[in-house]
C-alpha cells in the first residue's frame, strides 16, 4: 500500500481529504473526483464506502457532486485503528476511462485523551482522476486524374491538400495507374469544420497541359454517442490533364517533270521515325541510305529535302519531301550483218532477207544475245546455203553499239548419173563397163590389151587408143535414160521452188 497521506482531524472545510464533523470523534470521508477532457457533470460517477475491518461491507454509496466524493459522517465510540476504502464504480461511460486504481485507502485513528476521542483521518491519495476522450473520426479525402492524349502512368502526377486557416497542413499524393488519388486518412480528435485546398502540382511534362482548377473539400466532425464522425463534402474532384503529341513522316518525289515516276530502288530508301514529337521539339530530318541509285534506265540523285534538315513541331505533324533528279543512261543500239564464207560468192536475196533486227535501245553494260536467223539453210539453184554461227553468241554493250555479224557457207549440188563419154583428145580412156583396166595388158606390155572375150585390143599405128567395144548396143539407151533423169530432177527442183 503506497504511504498514507496523514491529517489531524479538523473541522475544515476543504476538500483535501481530511474529516469534518461537529464532533472530534465524528468522521467525514471525502475525496475530489476528476474528469479530465470534458466537464465534469455532478452524478456522474458512483463511489462505494467499505469497511475493510467488517469483511469489505459497503457502509454508504455515494455519487459525485461539484468536483467532489463526500460521504455522511460516521461516529467512533472506540479507541483503535479503523481501514476503509473508498471505491469508484466502473462507469461505462462513453468515451471515459476510469482512474487505472478505483480504490483510496483511508485509515482513521481514534484516540482517548481524558474522556475526549478524537478521530484522525489518513488517505493514501487524495483524489480520483478520469479521462474522457472521444473516438477519433477520420477522413478519406480522394480525387481523380484523367489524362486525355496517351496512356495514364503511376505516380506521375503530384496532388496537394492543404488546410484553410488552423495550422494549414499540407498533405500531398500521387495518382496510381487507374487514376485513382488517395490522401493519407486524416484524424480528428475533436468536432468542429474543417476546409481544404485540392490542387494539382503544376510540372513540366513536355506536350502536358495541366488542370489548374482548384477544388474545395470540406470536412465536418461531428460527436454522437462520444464517437466523433466525419462528413466530408467536395471529394473526389476530378483533375484532367491533355497530352499531345505530332508524328513525323517523309516522301520523296521527283524534280524531273520528264520522269516523275521514282523506281521501287529508290522508294525503298524512304526513311520513317515512329517517334512522336511534342510542340516545341527540333526534329533534324534523317537521310537517306544512298544518295545515289542507279538503275537500268539511268541515275536517280538525291538532291536534299525541300524543307531545311530541321524543323520544330508546332501543333501539328512534320513533313519532310525529299527530292531525286534523275539523269538517263546513254542508249545503244545492236544491228546484224551477214556475210559469205567465200568471199568471191555473194549472199542471194532469200538469206540476206533473214537478217534479224533489234528495235530495243540498250544501256552500258547491258548483256545482249544474238538473235538467230529464222532459218539455217537456204536451198538455191546449184546448191545450199548454210548458216554456221555469229562471231559471239553475246555481247556486253561497253559505250558504243554492238554488230553481230553471222557468217553463211555455199554447198554445191553435185550432179546426178552415169559419167559422160571422155573426148578423143583425153590421154586416158575410161574403164569399159566390164571393169577392163585401161592401157594395159595382163603381161605388162604397153599399148596391148585384150577384152573380156580374149580378143586383142590394141592402139592404131599412129599411137591413139581406141575405145574398147561395149559388148551391147543397149548402152547408148542407158546413156540416153541418165540424161533424161538429170533433165526431169531439174524440171521437179524448179516446180517445187515455184511453190
Amino acid at each position: 500500500m503506497p504511504d498514507l497521506v496523514s491529517r489531524p482531524f479538523a473541522p475544515l472545510t476543504t476538500l483535501d481529504g481530511v474529516g469534518e464533523g461537529t464532533r472530534s470523534d465524528e468522521v467525514i470521508f471525502k475525496v475530489k473526483k476528476e474528469l479530465t477532457g470534458r466537464n465534469l457533470a455532478d452524478g456522474e460517477f458512483t463511489f462505494d464506502l467499505i469497511n475493510k475491518d467488517d469483511n469489505d461491507k459497503v457502509v454508504q454509496t455515494v455519487t459525485n457532486k461539484d468536483g467532489a466524493v463526500t460521504f455522511k459522517k460516521l461516529r467512533f465510540k472506540n479507541e483503535g485503528t479503523f481501514n476503509y476504502v473508498i471505491r469508484e464504480r466502473a462507469s461505462n461511460l462513453p468515451g471515459v476511462t476510469n482512474d487505472a486504481n478505483s480504490d483510496i485507502n483511508v485509515t482513521v485513528t481514534v484516540t482517548d485523551n481524558n474522556g475526549v476521542k478524537t478521530a484522525a483521518v489518513t488517505y493514501d491519495r487524495e483524489a480520483f482522476t478520469n479521462t474522457y476522450k472521444l473516438e477519433p473520426a477520420t477522413a478519406a479525402i480522394t480525387a481523380k486524374k484523367v489524362l486525355d492524349g496517351k496512356a495514364l502512368e503511376a505516380g506521375k502526377y503530384t496532388f496537394k491538400l492543404t488546410e484553410v486557416g488552423g495550422n494549414n497542413v499540407e498533405h500531398q499524393a500521387t495518382n496510381d495507374a487507374n487514376g485513382n488519388i488517395k490522401f493519407s486518412e486524416i484524424n480528428y480528435d475533436k468536432e468542429g469544420t474543417y476546409t481544404y485546398k485540392l490542387t494539382e502540382v503544376a510540372g513540366s511534362e513536355a506536350g502536358v497541359t495541366y488542370d489548374s482548377t482548384e477544388h474545395t473539400v470540406t470536412v465536418t466532425v461531428t460527436e454522437n454517442n462520444a464517437k466523433l464522425e466525419a462528413a466530408v463534402t467536395g471529394n473526389n474532384p476530378t483533375f484532367t490533364n491533355s497530352y499531345k503529341d505530332y508524328g513525323v513522316s517523309y516522301e520523296f518525289l521527283s524534280s524531273n517533270p520528264a520522269y516523275p515516276n521514282l523506281p521501287k530502288e529508290v522508294t525503298d530508301l524512304l526513311p520513317a521515325d515512329t517517334n512522336r514529337y511534342t510542340s516545341g521539339t527540333n526534329v533534324d530530318a534523317k537521310q537517306p541510305a544512298k544518295t545515289s541509285v542507279t538503275v537500268t534506265e539511268g541515275t536517280w540523285t538525291f538532291e536534299g529535302y525541300a524543307e531545311t534538315n530541321a524543323q520544330t513541331v508546332a501543333d501539328k505533324d512534320l513533313k519532310f519531301t525529299g527530292k531525286w533528279n534523275f539523269t538517263p543512261a546513254p542508249k545503244y543500239n545492236v544491228t546484224y550483218e551477214f556475210v559469205s564464207e567465200d568471199p568471191n560468192r555473194t549472199l542471194p536475196a532469200e538469206v540476206t532477207e533473214l537478217l534479224p533486227t533489234d528495235a530495243n535501245e540498250y544501256t552500258d553494260g547491258a548483256a545482249v544475245q544474238a538473235v538467230q536467223p529464222a532459218k539455217d539453210s537456204i536451198e538455191v539453184t546449184g546448191g545450199t546455203w548454210k548458216f554456221l554461227k555469229y562471231d559471239a553468241d553475246s555481247k556486253t554493250i561497253a559505250g558504243s553499239d554492238v554488230k553481230f555479224t553471222g557468217t553463211w557457207t555455199f554447198e554445191a549440188r553435185r550432179p546426178q548419173g552415169p559419167t559422160p563419154p571422155p573426148s578423143s583428145s583425153d590421154s586416158t580412156p575410161p574403164p569399159s563397163s566390164s571393169g577392163d583396166k585401161p592401157s594395159g595388158s595382163t603381161d605388162g606390155t604397153p599399148g596391148n590389151s585384150t577384152d573380156k572375150d580374149g580378143k586383142d585390143v590394141r592402139g592404131s599405128a599412129t599411137g591413139k587408143k581406141v575405145l574398147p567395144k561395149t559388148g551391147s548396143e543397149t548402152s547408148i539407151f542407158a546413156i540416153a535414160a541418165g540424161f533424161a533423169l538429170i533433165l526431169l530432177s531439174a524440171l521437179v527442183y524448179r516446180f517445187k521452188k515455184a511453190n
